[in-house]
């Protein structure tokens, strides 16, 4: 994972909130082209005529800069309801009082599930020791639950389309069946996340059960056992080179990740 991923993932760590600058700004630009193409059509009746008599193909140019200039508008709406329930939700989740170890956005209409979930959709959800909890702008408390006891493992939710292989979500197996979680780019934002992004939160996933496991167990271990595993450690170590080890898998351990997992 190089250093950009695990910039956005502490952000989604953290939950926060990405400056609205950006998206203010790229719309703004991309409606300003428009109108400025659209300006030079009217403008330049001659040179409109003529693209719009080459060949249909070529006609198909003059829709650009009218939707260059409906882009805009459009994309900044959807970013700021996207905010504005996002923000609402992280409201919920901080005034609960818990600590998440992980903010994960996702798209509220493309929950795909074989689970007994009914509306609200949630639109975060975190995790915590506790497992997956599911949170809606309407609603003070969690609204879905998925423990890790349900849980059994995380993989990547795949799909044929026009003959190639397409990543879209995270497909979560449980021991009722499964959920598909189709997360964002970040928090406040309406895109979907792509393929290198859905990897890399599967990869968080996974070091997180690992470290809620080996928390749980050292937790559970009576002290009588605990006082015995060093000796039982070392003695398996003599065999410890003749078996497989589990080197590419990054580790998660106090919010940061080891040197070389990247």
């Amino acid at each position: 994972m190089d250093d950009s991923a695990q910039r956005w993932v502490q952000r989604l760590r953290d939950g926060e909130v990405p400056p609205t600058w950006r998206i203010v700004l790229v719309t703004s630009l991309v409606s300003v082209v428009g109108a400025f193409l659209l300006w030079e059509l009217f403008v330049h009746p001659a040179v409109t005529q003529g693209i719009a008599d080459a060949s249909r193909r070529s006609g198909m140019l003059l829709l650009i800069p009218p939707v260059l200039v409906l882009t805009g508008p459009v994309v900044a709406l959807m970013a700021w309801s996207s905010g504005r329930r996002d923000r609402r939700t992280l409201a919920h989740i901080r005034a609960s009082g818990t600590e998440p170890a992980l903010h994960l956005p996702v798209e509220k209409r493309a929950l795909v599930t074989t689970e007994e979930f009914a509306d609200p959709k949630p639109v975060v959800w975190t995790v915590d020791d506790a497992g997956l909890h599911g949170w809606s702008p309407g609603h003070e408390r969690p609204v879905h639950e998925l423990p890790w006891e349900r849980i059994r493992s995380f993989a990547l939710a795949e799909t044929q389309e026009r003959g190639r292989q397409r990543y879209w979500g995270i497909w979560v197996n449980t021991s009722r069946g499964h959920v598909v979680l189709v997360p964002r780019t970040t928090l406040c934002r309406p895109f979907g996340a792509g393929q290198a992004k859905l990897d890399a939160l599967v990869q968080v996933l996974r070091s997180l059960r690992r470290e809620i496991d080996r928390t749980s167990t050292a937790r559970d271990t009576p002290p009588s056992a605990a006082a015995r595993a060093p000796a039982l450690t070392q003695h398996g170590d003599e065999h410890a080179s003749s078996g497989p080890r589990d080197r590419g898998t990054p580790r998660w351990a106090d919010g940061q990740w080891p040197p070389g997992s990247h």
